[in-house]
């Protein structure tokens, strides 16, 4: 699924978007734990895949709300990432990833709303 969101984001209509969402991402993590250097911030790559995929996953969700299998297909993965994120020690370890929990929470609704 992860390959899927990455090959659609840098089709022509969403050039760069990969990127721009793994930046994001990481800017959310930085943020969240108070992090100011990326030597700082020792993360376990597993879950910066998941954050930069939930961000992947967000941004296609504005462009699939038309094609109700897809969302239901990147809905399904969301919640796949956010079980996964909450097993980790580093989401364990304090109340939830803020920035992150609320981003998720703005696309759901901004989906909803479209359909």
């Amino acid at each position: 699924m992860l390959m899927h969101c990455k090959s659609m984001s840098e089709s022509p209509d969403a050039k760069g978007a990969w990127q721009e969402a793994a930046s994001a991402a990481l800017r959310v993590v930085k943020e969240t734990v108070g992090a100011g250097t990326d030597t700082q911030l020792q993360l376990d790559e597993n879950v910066f895949k998941a954050l930069a995929a939930n961000s992947v996953i967000g941004e296609l969700l504005f462009r699939a709300a038309d094609d109700a299998p897809l969302v239901d297909e990147l809905l399904t993965t969301m919640d796949t990432l956010a079980a996964y994120l909450q097993k980790q020690e580093f989401v364990t370890q304090r109340a939830h990833l803020g920035a992150w929990h609320l981003d998720s929470c703005l696309h759901l609704l901004a989906v909803q709303d479209a359909l």
